[in-house]
């Protein structure tokens, strides 16, 4: 594949506004679950921000990233069957950024879901099918991702591989149905640590 450095997701992204990231990685809406008093940032939403600041990422986006599958999906609320075409390029939305790309090719794409290494984010950029590379659960246990992994030159392509601890969805979801991917627990149990 060649060295990080010369990969697509490494490369700067200008958008229309004239703002250029430095490259296609971005550390996507997550719902931190780590409001101090009063509901308000406190200093370990800081640390953690910094943490992601000094990471290496292209873009970081704040906020709450939940996602919600109405059907086809397994008793923890992830789907459970996904195309040959899907599993091979790891990414659980990329049939929909193709919609989307087909429907409006000038608007910048970002897909965030189920990557899980640097050849898969790298496919999924080189194949058109979005511009940004979106990580949430990974970037929570590990804030340096960018630098120390996906884009870190000394890392072979086999060994640059994300990890996400998966953690069981509590039998209460499960019993009331609600269709959350994952429920949030794994991002919920790293955060609890931080």
């Amino acid at each position: 594949m060649g060295e990080p450095s010369d990969l697509q997701i490494a490369q700067p992204l200008t958008l229309k506004c004239g703002l250029t990231l430095p490259n296609r990685l971005v550390k996507a809406a997550m719902a931190e679950q780590m409001a101090g008093p009063n509901q308000l940032p406190d200093e370990r939403m800081l640390t953690l921000y910094k943490h992601w600041a000094q990471g290496g990422w292209g873009l970081i986006i704040t906020g709450v990233g939940g996602q919600m599958i109405w059907g086809n999906d397994g008793p923890d609320g992830a789907q459970e069957e996904k195309s040959d075409r899907t599993r091979a390029r790891e990414a659980f939305f990329l049939e929909f950024a193709r919609l989307i790309r087909k429907e409006f090719p000038d608007v910048p794409l970002m897909v965030t879901g189920g990557f899980s290494s640097r050849g898969g984010m790298e496919k999924a950029v080189v194949d058109g099918d979005c511009d940004l590379i979106g990580l949430a659960r990974p970037a929570v246990l590990n804030p340096s991702l960018p630098n120390n992994l996906v884009l870190n030159p000394e890392v072979k392509d086999q060994d640059a591989r994300v990890y996400r601890k998966k953690n069981k969805t509590p039998w209460f979801a499960k019993f009331i149905g609600l269709p959350i991917i994952g429920a949030g627990m794994d991002s919920i149990h790293a955060m609890a640590k931080a």
